[in-house]
């Protein structure tokens, strides 16, 4: 093992820049909760890399004991390269850390690893089932449930199309693939807010006919083997609160003999609160070493059932759960934008009145840049022209310009997107001859 000084100090050599006190402070965080707010530019998920290596190389945790997730396979494998490439450098630098078997770590999105780890355990009630994407469950519900929701439970579509359906010429609409975007919508959030569905009943009204039509849906499930990825959650946390999800989450089992010492959590800000919940049951284990990492501000999918009460609760869910308030850190150096770009997205973020009200935003200062470079300090440029050649000329020479003063090495560092790659006089033509 090494000690976290000598972690940071190689990966700054690796990396070829060093990390700000704000990300130290982060990296060094020992036990229990932890809340790291980080804005845009703040290197949050090269922090949560250092934080995975720390608790491989300086605490010696069993990798199986590690879970690591994030919201999508794409930022999961890049999480997981990321921490790849960090422990193939360390081992060359200390070659006592080429036994630290990192690839046995937990590491994925929320989904993938539910599966997984139900898979593992042999978890009954989720064997033989047929796990289906996104689109495979939009056509399961066209095909087993729309139409009977339409022909059975036409107060779905006064109350809840108006909300739901963006297009305006098609909120009256009957088609089929209308209402299965609207139960879509509404079956997964029914999972994933774990509304209760005897009070949806005694509601009555355009409640009792979504709740049945809810309850028609996981007939159908049920007699297809067949789930989604909401109900892969609900699966997976009634798991946990099973005698085997206990041998998981305890090691006491014989499948794995390694508790769950870590979990972190990359993007906090997407979670919704089925995710939420499981989270907080896998961090059960004292001293309930769980860190979140995200920005409310950045939060992208409340389409699909995440909510910013997640982040912004953190610290009051772990006073409630662990009798615990977090440490909290704030990333809020910027370290990749022009300051002019950091200046705006503050600017714009305060100026809606909401988002100053209590509990609309996490406590964090405004985001700050380093030094911008005094050579070229705009952020956005417009070219403007009476015609294509004019505008592509212009561009030509603004490339030449920012070739000459350095800001760029190499023109393939430049990238012109286009409506059409055609070389015709209203496509690219122009631009092809100006450059």
């Amino acid at each position: 093992m090494i000690t976290v000084e000598e972690l940071i100090t190689a990966i700054e050599r690796k990396n070829n820049y060093p990390f700000d006190q704000e990300q130290k402070d982060a990296i060094v965080h020992t036990s229990g909760p932890l809340w790291i707010i980080a804005g845009p530019g703040t290197g949050k998920t090269e922090v949560l890399v250092l934080k995975v290596l720390r608790l491989l190389c300086c605490d010696g945790i069993d990798p199986q004991s590690i879970i690591v997730t994030t919201f999508t396979e794409k930022a999961a494998l890049n999480l997981e390269n990321r921490i790849a490439s960090g422990m193939l450098y360390l081992s060359t630098v200390y070659p006592e850390l080429a036994g630290v078997n990192y690839c046995q770590l937990r590491i994925g999105t929320i989904h993938s690893l539910c599966s997984d780890i139900m898979q593992e355990y042999r978890y009954a009630p989720f064997q033989n089932v047929r796990l289906m994407d996104d689109v495979e469950q939009t056509m399961f519900i066209l095909q087993n449930v729309s139409k009977y929701a339409r022909d059975h439970y036409n107060r779905i579509k006064d109350y809840f199309f108006p909300i739901l359906v963006t297009d305006g010429r098609l909120v009256h609409s009957n088609r089929l693939w209308v209402w299965t975007r609207v139960l879509t919508t509404l079956f997964d959030h029914i999972v994933e807010d774990n509304l209760d569905l005897s009070k949806m009943k005694q509601a009555g009204g355009h409640w009792l006919d979504l709740a049945n039509a809810f309850d028609y849906y996981e007939t159908q499930l049920a007699a297809q083997h067949s789930c989604d990825f909401a109900h892969l959650q609900k699966y997976f946390y009634e798991f946990l609160q099973t005698a085997q999800g206990n041998d998981f989450l305890l090691g006491t089992g014989q499948v794995s003999s390694s508790p769950i010492s870590a979990v972190l959590i990359d993007e906090y800000q997407d979670t919704n609160p089925v995710q939420e919940r499981i989270y907080f049951m896998l961090a059960q284990n004292d001293p309930h070493n769980i860190c979140v990492v995200g920005d409310d501000d950045q939060a992208l999918y409340r389409f699909r059932g995440g909510t910013v009460d997640c982040m912004i609760n953190f610290a009051s869910r772990c006073n409630n759960i662990f009798g615990i308030i977090p440490t909290t850190i704030q990333l809020s150096t910027n370290h990749r934008s022009n300051k002019k770009i950091v200046d705006w997205c503050n600017t714009y973020i305060e100026s809606f009145n909401i988002m100053s009200q209590p509990g609309a935003r996490a406590p964090k200062p405004a985001l700050r840049a380093v030094p911008s470079n005094p050579g070229f300090d705009a952020a956005v440029g417009l070219i403007r022209g009476n015609n294509n050649s004019t505008v592509a000329n212009s561009l030509a020479d603004t490339i030449l310009s920012i070739k000459a003063h350095n800001i760029i090495e190499d023109f393939s560092q430049c990238v012109l997107i286009l409506p059409s790659t055609k070389d015709s006089s209203r496509a690219a033509g122009p631009f092809l001859e100006a450059l």
